[in-house]
């Protein structure tokens, strides 16, 4: 009976032992299999991470690529030449000038840096059929110039605004008129320093109303143009 009952103890202590061995070898292979996912997920997360990184690579580049914007002042100086039908005959070719404030690089389209500001000037032509003729302006300007870095400028000008123009002696019963106008160039030069331009331009000047005649004025100018970007 002795024998029996140490061999029963035996074989339990026997099974214990398996158990134990068992249970120990299916933690480890838990462990080891919950280990495999951890590292699974985070080399998934770092090369989320890294795509992610990757992706916002351009719009990094962009954001450092992008100009700053600056204050730039231009002075303009040059002719205002009468072309219209009723007023080419009207005056001869005159002279002035203009000041702009401008913000430069508020906007890039079509491969063209945008500045946008306010201009303000005047213009004087002599009389021929009627007085002489004094031209104030003041408009709301957007002027560019080609995006690519280089000592060439190239670029487009264009605004509207208010147009005031006096005449030393009465025309149609009025020696004052304040019409809407337009203005369009195209100006080509040479930028000095990254901070100093010189350029040459040629449009035109659109006026809505002649005197209160019902008639246009059309006007073709010609200036130079030196602008200072602070």
């Amino acid at each position: 009976i002795m024998i029996h009952k140490s061999r029963i103890f035996i074989l339990l202590i026997f099974l214990l032992i398996s158990s134990i061995l068992l249970f120990a070898d299916d933690d480890a292979k838990k462990s080891s299999f919950e280990q495999l996912l951890f590292d699974m997920n985070t080399e998934k997360v770092d090369t989320s991470e890294q795509e992610q990184s990757i992706d916002e690579w351009p719009q990094l580049a962009t954001q450092q690529l992008k100009e700053p914007t600056k204050l730039m002042v231009t002075f303009a100086g040059g002719y205002l030449v009468p072309y219209g039908t009723n007023i080419k005959n009207a005056y001869s070719n005159g002279y002035g000038g203009n000041l702009q404030l401008k913000l430069s690089n508020i906007y890039t389209l079509l491969g063209f840096r945008h500045h946008i500001g306010i201009e303000g000037g005047y213009y004087l032509n002599e009389g021929i059929d009627r007085s002489n003729l004094t031209t104030y302006l003041a408009n709301l300007i957007i002027s560019t110039d080609l995006k690519k870095n280089t000592k060439l400028i190239f670029g487009y000008e264009f605004g509207g605004g208010y147009y005031l123009q006096e005449l030393k002696t009465a025309f149609n019963g009025t020696t004052t008129a304040k019409d809407l106008g337009a203005k369009v160039g195209i100006k080509l030069g040479y930028k000095i320093t990254n901070n100093f331009d010189f350029t040459l331009k040629g449009g035109g000047i659109y006026i809505s109303n002649d005197f209160d005649t019902g008639n246009t004025q059309e006007y073709l100018i010609g200036n130079i143009d030196i602008s200072y970007i602070f």
